[in-house]
């Protein structure tokens, strides 16, 4: 189910427009493996954060 992301009116599918408030619909698809950089710095940060707590009470 697609919805206009200026009014929030449900789209019939492959729409151009919506029907309610008329604006052009722009449809984008996201890869399934996308993985941002932030995604990839918050788990290097954590996986430090791990390192440093086990070491730290290691000592």
């Amino acid at each position: 189910m697609n919805f206009c992301k200026y009014c929030g009116t449900q789209l019939a599918p492959n729409s151009q427009f919506c029907s309610n408030c008329g604006r052009k619909i722009i449809h984008s698809q996201v890869p399934k493996n996308n993985i941002t950089k932030q995604h990839k710095l918050l788990v290097g940060i954590s996986f430090m954060i791990l390192i440093f707590t086990i070491g730290a009470f290691s000592w």
